[in-house]
Parts: structure tokens; sequence; C-alpha cells
């Protein structure tokens, strides 16, 4: 199933907050971004192929473990 379509590029609903400051941010992840495949892992479009660049940006700053918050 996919979902209605939502922030979508260039429109204000896909513009960060006005107020957000993230001055530590060294990555913005574009993900999403095909049209005929949800996207919900940060590490892989829903092909489970297709891959963020996040395994990448970690990689090359020696992290090597990331763990999912625990679900509410």
């Amino acid at each position: 199933m996919l979902w209605p379509d939502h922030c979508v590029q260039e429109t204000p609903g896909a513009d960060f907050h006005k107020l957000l400051r993230i001055p530590h941010a060294g990555l913005v992840l574009r993900k999403g971004i095909r049209r005929t495949i949800d996207s919900y892992s940060a590490f892989y479009e829903n092909d489970r192929k297709t891959p963020t660049g996040l395994v990448g940006y970690l990689r090359e700053r020696g992290i090597t473990q990331s763990f999912s918050p625990a679900r509410i």
C-alpha cells in the first residue's frame, strides 16, 4: 500500500520548520524519492536494493552499530 503524497519536493510540506536549528547536523538524508516505492527504512528504499547513503555516511565515521528506539 502506498501512502498519499506528502512532503513533496519543492513544496512547503517538504520544508524544514523555520525555527528548526540543528547546526551539528552533517547529513540531510533524502529518501522516498521513487514514486512507486514507499520508503520506511533509513538505510534502504522499500525495494530492499536501493541504498539511501546512510550506511556509507556512518561507515566513513567509524560507526558500526545503530539502535532503533523502542516502539510505543
